[in-house]
């Protein structure tokens, strides 16, 4: 195997770069914490709605890495470059017609939502401006998992670190206000977001075109190809509308949640921002093991791909474990990075002591779920996917959170409860080995 598709290769780029973009959220919530507690529940409940969007574009840039990577590990080069093209041709049409879509809907989203009016305008606002401006990142997420699939993870790594430098600039004039910048508030973030998102993607572009071993073609567009789009689709559309009723899903809790009142669902975006720094390595390992799993079933190695998953799983689920207990350990110390306010700090440091269950089963399901579709096996993992978080996640958190009045500490019990139950479902259906057949 070539040294660019090794796990440690593929991933480390991976991971530094997730690790960036969840910086890139947290920041944002650390300032904006320092506006107005409303604010960061405002911009907590938009971000739900676009990271539906986000998942929206993973159709397209999830069927290209699997496309891609399949067709490299089997030797053949020029259906993986059509399958690129072919794949930004698709993101960039998805891309602007949702941002269209998203501008016409901001307003009744926040409506829907049933925000209090204190929250309803800074949620609309938010939504407008970043959720307008996603198509930027449609592009980005087709072009990283286009060099990903090459075996270049670095460059979008030092993308991702370019976004987030500029992106926390951008933020320290607009809240903070040096030489008399005017406040921005929530406007001024969103605007700094779509800023940094542009630039980005600026020199994405001109390290995918100038990359020879790459050799991707400047009018790519002449490469679009219908059937390869439909096998993408057929690849990635499963795991997509398994990603949106994730993610849907999510919104709708999170409506549950604003029923409890504004300090939990406060207490929600502090913790779902410092327990993204739990996952993100189970969440980086899973990218690079698709990668490579896809590599080695196109080059026919079945029982070397095997072996790296169980490798990863092991790795994944300990390192969860690990830090997670950490994070609960210094729970209050860390909400205090955030804010004063007693209620929220109390409740939240209790959640980060319940994400203790949750975390090992997020990472089998970051490994197991990826690895299935870096062979392909998608459609029966999503359905199966899709019945488990309605039926336990949504269904069981609406029932004891809401209906029985046990709060914000059973709804994460029962997110526990649905990872470990989809997680175990993939790992059975990986060893049955039919994705080998």
């Amino acid at each position: 195997m070539e040294k660019r598709y090794r796990i440690f290769t593929l991933t480390w780029p991976i991971f530094i770069e997730q690790l960036l973009r969840i910086a890139l959220g947290n920041v944002n919530v650390f300032m904006l914490s320092r506006f107005s507690d409303d604010a960061v529940a405002a911009v907590g409940v938009a971000n739900r709605m676009i990271s539906v969007l986000v998942m929206a574009y993973g159709i397209i840039s999830l069927g290209a890495t699997v496309t891609v990577s399949q067709s490299l590990g089997a030797g053949d080069r020029d259906k993986a470059i059509k399958a690129s093209s072919t794949a930004l041709v698709s993101n960039l049409v998805i891309g602007v017609i949702s941002s269209i879509i998203t501008i016409i809907i901001a307003k009744p989203f926040s409506l829907m939502m049933g925000l209090k009016e204190e929250l309803f305008e800074y949620s609309r606002t938010y939504v407008l401006i970043v959720g307008g401006g996603s198509f930027l990142q449609a592009l980005i997420a087709t072009m990283s998992a286009i060099m990903r699939s090459f075996g270049f993870s670095s460059e979008p790594m030092l993308v991702s670190f370019g976004i987030n430098i500029l992106n926390i600039v951008g933020n320290w004039l607009v809240i903070y206000q040096p030489f008399g910048v005017p406040s921005m508030g929530v406007a001024g973030v969103a605007v700094s977001n779509i800023i940094s998102q542009l630039l980005g993607l600026l020199l994405l572009t001109a390290m995918l075109f100038s990359n020879k071993e790459i050799a991707f073609p400047k009018k790519f567009m002449r490469y679009f190809e219908w059937n390869l789009a439909m096998d993408i689709l057929k690849i990635g559309i499963p795991s997509a509308v398994e990603y949106i009723s994730y993610s849907t899903s999510q919104l709708i809790i999170t409506g549950f949640i604003n029923i409890l009142g504004k300090e939990p669902l406060t207490a929600m975006v502090y913790v779902s921002n410092i327990n993204s720094f739990v996952y993100v390595v189970s969440l980086s390992l899973g990218q690079g093991t698709q990668i490579q799993v896809g590599y080695l079933k196109g080059a026919g190695k079945f029982e070397e791909a095997n072996q790296r998953v169980i490798k990863s799983l092991r790795l994944a689920m300990g390192v969860n474990f690990i830090i997670s207990v950490l994070f609960a350990v210094f729970g209050k110390q860390l909400i205090g990075l955030y804010t004063t306010n007693e209620v929220i700090l109390n409740l939240a440091a209790a959640v980060l002591i319940a994400d203790t269950i949750l975390e090992p089963g997020r990472a089998m399901n970051h490994i197991m779920g990826s690895s299935l579709k870096g062979v392909g096996d998608v459609r029966i993992p999503a359905i199966a996917g899709i019945v488990s978080m309605w039926l336990i996640s949504v269904f069981g958190a609406y029932i004891t959170g809401i209906v029985a009045g046990a709060g914000l500490i059973a709804i994460w019990l029962f997110f526990a409860l649905d990872e470990w139950a989809r997680g175990i479902f993939m790992w059975i259906r990986w060893r049955s080995r039919i994705w080998q057949r």
